[in-house]
């Protein structure tokens, strides 16, 4: 420290990393209350292998705990230091040229180095002259580039900023304020921590495509930001009197910034286009989590700014993507999934050379062997639809997507279903019949499956609205899965097949109907087959009036018919009562078993009489009878309109069943003791992955209801014995 008292000479001892840097240090930094140090605050040091001298300057920065408690501060290439020289009024000197090589600003002895050998030769050269205290190892977190690999340096250049604090106050207060909402509503809170905290905003990039900076630079360095070249040309013009030849600026502009104009710059803003009026703003924005800052966040500041009003109404956050084990994907895991890949097929030798491409032969050999596991014999095409309707249907608020292939699969054969089921609404000559009104139908069957339509609509309408497409994919799916093709198909065959009259055009008409909804309120779910379906059936009833995607949204009331409801609720409890009773009992699928229905009321018996034949035919029944008490040795089955009694001790072996029931309960609670006891392992829970503990977790909770299922068994069968 040079000091013209009475000290001569003295050092003060810094620590680095870098010690290359040291040729553009600018001051060093103690902690104003550092009483080691505070004599020496405003002093000159003089810095090593240069002839410049530096300041000692007080600043918070510095941390009195860490070594000496004094820091070199290089402002050029260090953010912290960045602050540190703009609070203090630090000279910025840049060592590095674009290639991180040292530049004309450092001693002639140095320039033109790599930085590495730089620093190799100043470490060199300090030791030689005894400035060297101590060399020791240190854990140093560096940032790498994605691309290139190699160590990333903060670099001092002259960039395009936004003073993204004042432009995100009006952002800010219009979420407060719910001008635009989040869906999940949690979601705010980061967008509320990014805003809050958020710092100027480099908009500036050194790249070869994107939308270039609208500046132009003068002879003498003056700027001129114009809408193009003829006003920047009158600007220039204006300003120095005469006519002269400008520059424009190389760079181009932020990716996220051309994208936060987006909901405006696309209608064809700054002109006032009827379509700007139209969709300006917007309604819904569907993204994810991830993007909440750099899109969201920059769209809203942006369309306050320049609309005056917001982009969208509500910000919904779609769950995240993982495989079906709960990992993310990444290209390292090699688990990512291509959705064209899921839609039109991929062989295994073609998944693999995705999969591994580009990767190190050792992780590209683990990839592939676990490729060959998971889908020896690649990916079947699923369509777009089955995906579609997969995401829809997984993706419940708050929690991420597991994308298994058996459940695209799943989604695969329900559009199957649905296209069986209106193969055979055409067979039977099922055609939409115009101006027909299923408030008027007469069959009890009809009136209740009309009712089931107006509680699906209104239960998909409400999932859509509330953002929990889940909710409505899981609606819609019941619907035509069970309600639809499961029990509606079953119960009008009878009708369908004989002879012609009234009933069977009514139920024709009413099938036409039902399935014409099934396919408006499917088609957001599933555009491509309920759009193909539309014009097909259409053909049968002379064409349609409009393409599905144009059709009006069902509102539908009036047609929930609680007497046809509690007489098909009737059937479908009784028939799969006795499926259940079958299954459990270990009953043959060929064997036909008697049923005898006891304490019925007069309801419950004219029931009976009027669907005997569709009930007897669904449950596999030899007979049905009514009777007061059950006969002896039946399997009885309680339900809230009476008793339900199987005989069947002259169809299964009862002991047997009996013993085999015991057999597989004792197995299942074993089982069970198994999962309780790795579950309850503390070493476990918390060494093993999320989704293998979860995996585990699924696995009890199914042997649970397996075990509870199989007491019931015994216990109906212990009753008739």
């Amino acid at each position: 420290i040079k000091n013209p008292g009475k000290l001569k000479k003295k050092f003060i001892t810094v620590a680095t990393t870098r010690p290359e840097t040291m040729l553009g240090d600018t001051a060093v930094a103690v902690h104003p209350d550092d009483k080691r140090w505070k004599p020496y605050i405003g002093k000159m040091v003089a810095l090593p292998l240069t002839d410049r001298e530096i300041p000692i300057i007080a600043d918070e920065h510095a941390d009195p705990e860490q070594g000496s408690g004094a820091v070199k501060i290089t402002p050029a290439h260090d953010f912290n230091d960045f602050e540190v020289g703009r609070r203090n009024d630090l000279e910025m000197i840049n060592i590095l040229d674009q290639h991180a090589c040292l530049n004309e600003n450092v001693p002639e002895k140095y320039r033109g180095l790599e930085r590495f050998e730089a620093r190799k030769r100043i470490v060199a050269d300090l030791e030689a002259l005894e400035l060297v205290e101590k060399i020791e190892p240190h854990l140093n977190k560096v940032p790498y580039g994605d691309r290139s690999h190699v160590i990333i340096e903060p670099w001092l250049t002259d960039q395009w900023y936004v003073n993204a604090e004042e432009l995100a106050k009006e952002a800010i207060a219009a979420v407060e304020d719910e001008r635009t909402k989040f869906v999940p509503a949690n979601w705010s809170k980061t967008y509320f921590e990014w805003m809050r905290n958020i710092q100027p905003w480099c908009i500036s990039r050194q790249l070869w495509w994107g939308h270039q900076i609208p500046a132009w630079y003068g002879p003498d360095g003056e700027i001129f930001v114009a809408y193009d070249d003829d006003e920047a040309a009158k600007l220039a013009k204006k300003h120095y009197g005469k006519k002269v030849e400008l520059t424009r600026d190389p760079d181009v502009l932020d990716t996220w910034f051309s994208s936060a104009l987006w909901p405006f710059s696309t209608l064809g803003w700054p002109d006032k286009t009827p379509e700007l009026k139209r969709y300006y703003p917007t309604s819904v924005l569907i993204t994810g989590f991830d993007i909440i800052f750099f899109w969201i966040a920059r769209m809203m500041m942006m369309g306050l700014h320049f609309m005056k009003d917001v982009p969208f109404d509500t910000v919904y956050i779609h769950a995240l993507v993982r495989d079906e084990k709960g990992q993310k994907m990444s290209k390292s895991k090699g688990n990512v999934m291509d959705p064209l890949d899921i839609i039109d097929g991929c062989d295994l030798d073609t998944l693999i050379t995705k999969r591994t491409n580009g990767l190190d032969q050792k992780v590209a050999k683990r990839i592939a062997a676990d490729t060959k596991k998971a889908y020896p014999k690649g990916i079947a095409a699923y369509g777009a639809d089955a995906l579609r309707f997969t995401m829809a249907a997984l993706a419940a608020q708050g929690r991420d997507v597991k994308l298994s292939m058996q459940v695209v699969e799943g989604y695969r054969n329900f559009s199957t279903k649905l296209w069986n089921a209106s193969r055979f609404g055409e067979m039977n000559g099922c055609a939409p019949v115009k101006g027909f009104n299923p408030k008027k139908a007469k069959q009890s069957v009809n009136r209740w499956i009309a009712g089931e339509v107006q509680r699906t609509a209104a239960a998909i309408t409400t999932g859509i609205e509330q953002h929990r497409y889940n909710e409505a994919a899981a609606a819609v799916y019941q619907f035509v899965w069970h309600t639809f093709c499961d029990w509606y198909l079953e119960l009008a065959k009878p009708v369908l097949s004989g002879p012609d009259g009234k009933e069977k055009d009514e139920t024709r008409a009413t099938f036409a109907w039902a399935l014409d909804h099934i396919l408006m309120l499917l088609h957001p779910f599933m555009p491509f087959i309920t759009e193909e379906l539309w014009e097909r059936i259409g053909e049968a009833a002379n064409g349609r009036d409009t393409m599905l995607i144009l059709a009006p949204w069902p509102e539908l009331s009036g047609l929930i018919d609680e007497a046809a409801d509690q007489e098909v609720a009737w059937i479908t409890q009784t028939v799969t009562e006795v499926r259940s009773v079958r299954s459990e009992m270990n009953v043959p699928p060929s064997a036909q078993v008697p049923l005898v229905i006891c304490g019925a009321d007069k309801d419950v018996a004219a029931w009976a009489d009027r669907h005997r034949e569709t009930v007897a035919k669904m449950a596999r029944l030899s007979s049905i009878e009514m009777k007061k008490t059950p006969p002896k040795g039946a399997v009885q089955i309680i339900t809230h309109d009476g008793v339900l009694a199987l005989p069947l001790a002259d169809i299964i072996d009862v002991a047997a069943e009996g013993e085999r029931l015991k057999r597989e309960i004792a197995k299942v609670n074993g089982e069970i003791e198994k999962l309780d006891a790795k579950l309850a392992d503390e070493s476990f829970t918390a060494k093993a992955p999320e989704h293998v503990v979860e995996e585990n977790r699924e696995r009890r909770n199914s042997a649970a209801t397996t075990a509870k299922k199989l007491a019931q068994a015994l216990k109906r069968l212990e009753a008739a014995a």
